[in-house]
């Protein structure tokens, strides 16, 4: 191998640092963080996920649900995508910088493993999506996916309201289940006993009324139920009694 292709492969000896040089890890660094803000809400469902992070502070870090018009709340979105493509201008630029100006061997290595960081903290929740669905939380988009990740927590809404006396609209969910509904609260009809039982749990809601979300009647259609201003329409069935209507 010659000596320019040695150079290549391993950082030469430290010599003084050039400004380009001292830049490398800073916009590393930047980037770990950008990544951070982009992919706060997957990280976020996986460590709600494992028991390690409050419901409460998983909810406010979802950002809600959907503001009825758009798939998701537009400013989180934008704010997702601009770190997103931010943080990757940034590691590109850095591992430039790391190559250009590797004979700060101390900068380089700094460099590498802060862009190495970014690379897992900005991608890893993208892998786990692909590979096991519903690790990384609510799409907003995926009506049915969104169901299934959920479905443990409304099944509990379910236990909650079966028989226990509670009835009518805007009824408040307990604070540990509030993150299944995007005001924190479900209508409620009937019960379980006469066997017509109806629970809606919604999850968009606009902003003077309609709404749209799931529903739990497990012995009839909810088709013609009043979603907080908008009747429900050819409701699509889920499983074990579950309906979704004005999700699509």
């Amino acid at each position: 191998m010659t000596a320019s292709g040695k150079d290549a492969l391993h950082p030469r000896a430290s010599g003084p640092i050039s400004q380009p040089g001292r830049a490398a890890p800073v916009f590393a660094a930047g980037a770990v963080g950008l990544f951070v803000v982009a992919t706060a809400e997957s990280w976020a469902w996986l460590a709600y996920s494992w028991g390690v992070l409050p419901i409460q502070m998983w909810w406010f870090l979802d950002n809600g649900g959907s503001n009825g018009l758009l798939p998701e709340n537009v400013g989180a979105v934008l704010v997702r995508s601009a770190a997103y493509l931010a943080g990757f201008v940034l590691m590109t630029a850095a591992s430039v910088l790391a190559v250009r100006h590797r004979r700060a061997l101390a900068t380089f290595r700094l460099t590498v493993v802060l862009s190495c960081l970014a690379v897992v903290i900005g991608f890893t929740p993208w892998v786990s999506s692909a590979l096991f669905p519903g690790t990384s939380g609510l799409t907003h988009r995926d009506a049915v996916r969104d169901f299934h990740t959920l479905r443990p927590a409304l099944d509990r809404v379910v236990e909650r309201f079966a028989d226990n006396g509670q009835r009518g609209i805007y009824v408040e969910l307990p604070a540990t289940l509030r993150f299944v509904s995007v005001m924190g609260n479900v209508d409620v009809s009937g019960s379980e006993q006469a066997g017509d039982l109806a629970i809606f749990v919604p999850e968009w809601a606009a902003l003077v009324d309609d709404a749209g979300g799931y529903f739990y009647s497990p012995t009839a259609s909810p088709a013609g139920y009043d979603m907080r201003g908008m009747t429900c329409a050819d409701p699509t069935p889920l499983e074990d009694g579950w309906w979704m209507c004005g999700m699509s």
